[in-house]
């Protein structure tokens, strides 16, 4: 009666492990058709570049002995 529920057990472990390889399977395929619709490379620069603000130091003098 052991090797019987020991076999269940067994059988219970690759169908869990079958789903999740599903599972991650459909997610790599969505993000991976995600990503080839995104622009990607140099077409994006002159995005980036809009997004850069130079930085605004204040006019002060600092005096060193």
């Amino acid at each position: 009666m052991y090797k019987i529920f020991r076999k269940k057990k067994v059988r219970f472990g690759y169908i869990k492990l079958a789903l999740c390889v599903l599972v991650l399977s459909a997610l790599s395929f969505i993000c991976c058709q995600k990503a080839s619709q995104e622009e990607i490379g140099w077409s994006q620069v002159p995005e980036i570049l809009s997004r850069i603000i130079p930085p605004n130091f204040p006019a002060k003098d600092f005096q060193f002995i």
